[in-house]
């Protein structure tokens, strides 16, 4: 992830995309999927490295600057992508034991010579059809901001000047455009919300008294996301990843709070449904012994025929006004 996010590595893209979806196909219709689900609507994925030559991977993914916009305030509520996005350096051993440095590519960040106050990330990119683009964000006084740029030298420059309008008009402005609600659920906090959900079954408190699932970060965040380069309406924006974690943990209302408070519906539901299912199928069950006894009654002679048809009521023996005799299917005609 590191060398993805902060030195562009291809080669790591490559990786990730065939171990998450099986292969490159895989992963391509993985990325449709979720593009639909976060609410964009402009982009078509294919190559997982962004490659758009002849060489790619069905021939390249075509993005708009709504959908990026869209997809980078999703990656802004994962600590796993945002942290790596906004780290100016890394040093880490390889598997051989050889020390390694990772430097950002995005020159906004702090230590660097484009520095921008506030900047988080985000990514930076370039191919020969795409040219030089930057997806960067920047948070000051609580409002963050996302700027896309795309299919320009000086991409630094335009982001730096966006921000700089939008931080100067306390966030608000823009193009009028509003980007869709945050719709990314990490795995981690499914599993959260998983053992909040046993646990507020079993009637128990969290150890500590602590919240066991935070609820998504972002969703009362103000700030001005951008779409197409240009500053959008203030309020539709998720906090930088710094500030993610405080504010999810904050938000946590134990665990009685809405969404388990759903869960615990649902279950509630199953559970009566799964018992209602049970019932049917008993009294069903007992439908068809019934009948099965019945006919068996009705094959050996045990009960009476009266004008024509079974009886039941009446006194087994043999028929009573009734030309109709009881035989056995077996008994030839």
């Amino acid at each position: 992830m590191a060398s993805m996010m902060m030195a562009s590595a291809n080669d790591a893209a490559y990786a990730i995309a065939e171990n998450a979806g099986g292969s490159l196909e895989g992963f391509a219709r993985a990325m449709e999927r979720t593009a639909r689900r976060l609410g964009m609507r402009d982009s078509t994925f294919s190559d997982p490295a962004g490659f758009d030559d002849e060489a790619s991977f069905g021939g390249g993914p075509r993005m708009s600057a709504y959908d990026v916009a869209i997809a980078t305030r999703n990656a802004l509520t994962v600590p796993e992508i945002a942290t790596w996005a906004a780290r100016a350096e890394y040093e880490f051993v390889d598997p051989a034991g050889n020390p390694r440095s990772l430097t950002n590519h995005n020159k906004l960040l702090p230590g660097n010579s484009r520095a921008y106050e506030g900047a988080t990330g985000f990514k930076t990119g370039y191919t020969d059809r795409a040219g030089h683009t930057l997806t960067a964000t920047a948070t000051r006084g609580g409002c963050t901001l996302i700027v896309v740029v795309l299919g320009t030298w000086d991409t630094y420059g335009w982001a730096a000047s966006l921000f700089d309008q939008a931080f100067a008009g306390n966030c608000t402005g823009g193009t009028g455009a509003v980007l869709p609600a945050v719709a990314v659920d990490p795995y981690a906090r499914r599993v959260a919300d998983r053992d909040a959900f046993v646990l507020l079954a079993r009637g128990a408190a969290a150890p500590g008294g602590t919240p066991v699932a935070a609820t998504a970060p972002g969703a009362a965040a103000t700030g001005a996301p951008t779409t197409a380069g240009d500053p959008a309406p203030a309020g539709d924006a998720t906090g930088a990843p710094d500030e993610a974690a405080p504010a999810a943990a904050g938000a946590g209302g134990g665990l009685v709070r809405p969404r388990n408070l759903v869960l615990a519906g649902l279950a509630l539901l199953a559970a009566a449904f799964v018992l209602r299912r049970r019932a049917v199928k008993r009294r069903r069950a007992r439908r068809l012994a019934a009948r099965r006894a019945r006919a068996a009654r009705m094959r050996s002679g045990g009960l009476p025929v009266v004008d024509g048809r079974y009886r039941t009521g009446t006194r087994v023996g043999p028929p009573v006004e009734s030309h109709v005799r009881v035989r056995s299917r077996r008994e030839p005609r």
